[in-house]
């Protein structure tokens, strides 16, 4: 089972991530949209963010964390 510190290791992991320009383009983007680049600069990715820390410590997708790019759904 993963851990809160484990959860914290690999986000600051990833502390000076930066966007290409006002793009939103960063690889949490890619990780959830499969790459597809028709999500362009409204897509933020502080969800997405979110969504691929929790998989990349093997948190279950929609069972221990809600796999969103929506911040609203992920606080609900």
């Amino acid at each position: 089972m993963a851990t809160p510190s484990q959860l914290v290791a690999k986000a600051t992991s990833k502390v000076g991530t930066t966007e290409i320009g006002y793009t939103n383009k960063v690889e949490f983007n890619d990780w959830f949209y499969g790459g597809r680049s028709k999500y362009g600069s409204w897509a933020a990715w502080c969800a997405a963010f979110t969504s691929w820390a929790c998989a990349q410590i093997g948190m279950k997708a929609n069972i221990d964390y809600p796999r969103t790019a929506g911040v609203a759904i992920a606080r609900s």
